[in-house]
Parts: structure tokens; C-alpha cells; sequence
């Protein structure tokens, strides 16, 4: 898998100023991603969009052109042309959009959540094999954990000492359900704007940079 940068329309001032550029690869592309390379380009407002094949100057065959002439006659340079990449469609545009709505839902699934009054980690993968534990013992039953107790994201009134909550296996079996129920939630909202994304693309009215200045901020759990 690619990952291509894009950077949106520039304009000489305000929205409604002149457009001085649309859309557009900047040719940077990542055969690898991770938070070190979305979180800055997202935070500088470029997009990343997940490809299958890495994109390629349209004009790549007269750079390699000129690049071998000047590699066989350096005496007698010419300026190598600026890479020129395909346009930005719509279609790119909403994957590139649609890469960030899955960060987006990534994040708000890894987020502290609350039961009883008690804020926890989101730690899916501990809760789940507690649970699976669980499955096998009697409702009332302490959880398989040291002394029954479950760690929460607090501390006590000294600020260091965590504070640990009692649990029963029924009880348990409520707590996960509650992140699990949250991260169904979160993946309807999800597909909703993937929706809304989509219908961007074959609605006449909208433009590419309609797509990028999609809202996808709202309705996470």
C-alpha cells in the first residue's frame, strides 16, 4: 500500500479570494504509514490518500528523457521538467477523506469511557479476554483478576495511588458491553459519513474541495 500527500486549493487571502492552485499531489508518497507521518500532514491541513500503486508524473518519460541526456552530455545541461501529477478527482478525494474518518474513528474508540461513575482505558484487548475468562464462571463470582478488582484511569486524592474497582462477573460482562457497545456505535457513525462522502462524488454541485471540507467531526460516541 501507497499513501499520497495532497494539498488543498490555495487561494491569495480570504475563501473568497482568487483560487491560485486546485487540488493536487505534491509527489511526496509513503510506502508505510503511521501517527508520525498523519498527525503533522493532518494538523497542516494536507490529506493522505491510500493507494494501491504509487502515482507517477504524467510527464515521466520526458524527465527520464532529459535526465539521461544530461547523464550522457553534462556539458550541455537542460533543466529537468517539473513532475507533473494526474489531476484530483472526486473519487480521489473522498478515499483521501475516508482515510482520515477511519483515523478519526480509531481515536474516539481509544478514548478513556466512563461506567458507573468511574473513567477507564479503553484497553479492548484486556477487557475482552477477561471476559472470555468470565464466560465460564458463576455470575457472582469475583473476575479473575487480583482480588476481583478492575484498574480505572484515576488516581486517589494523593494524585499517584490508582484506584482499582471491585467486580463480579456479571457485573464485568456489563462494563465490557458498554465499550463494545460504543465501538458499534462508532462504527455506524463512520459509515454514515462514508456515506455522505460518497454521495459527494456523483452530486454535480459539489467540487473536490466540497469533498475535503467535509465535517467529519460530529456524532462520535
Amino acid at each position: 500500500m501507497f499513501y499520497a500527500i495532497i494539498k488543498q486549493t490555495t487561494t491569495s487571502g480570504p475563501s473568497s479570494s482568487p483560487v491560485i492552485s486546485e487540488p493536487a499531489y505534491t509527489g511526496v508518497v509513503y510506502d508505510y504509514i503511521s501517527d508520525e507521518i498523519i498527525k503533522p500532514h493532518q494538523e497542516q491541513g494536507y490529506f493522505i490518500e491510500p493507494m494501491t500503486v504509487s502515482i507517477t508524473p504524467i510527464n515521466q518519460a520526458e524527465i527520464l528523457q532529459v535526465e539521461m541526456q544530461n547523464a550522457m552530455s553534462p556539458s550541455a545541461f537542460t533543466p529537468v521538467p517539473v513532475p507533473q501529477y494526474p489531476a484530483i478527482t472526486k473519487e480521489n478525494a473522498a478515499n483521501a477523506v475516508k482515510f482520515y474518518i477511519d483515523i478519526k474513528k480509531r481515536n474516539e474508540n481509544l478514548k478513556n469511557f466512563t461506567y458507573n461513575g468511574h473513567e477507564y482505558f479503553a484497553d479492548v484487548k484486556s477487557i475482552q479476554a477477561t471476559q472470555n475468562q468470565c464466560l465460564t464462571m458463576n455470575d457472582s463470582d469475583p473476575i479473575p483478576t487480583v482480588n476481583g478488582k478492575w484498574k480505572t484511569a484515576e488516581f486517589g486524592p494523593d494524585g499517584v495511588t490508582p484506584i482499582y474497582v471491585d467486580f463480579t462477573v456479571s457485573e464485568f460482562k456489563q462494563f465490557a458491553k458498554t465499550l463494545f457497545d460504543r465501538g458499534a456505535s462508532n462504527f455506524g457513525v463512520k459509515e454514515n459519513h462514508y456515506q455522505q462522502v460518497n454521495a459527494m462524488i456523483s452530486d454535480d454541485t459539489k467540487t473536490v474541495q466540497d469533498i475535503f471540507d467535509y465535517d467529519f467531526s460530529v456524532n462520535w460516541v
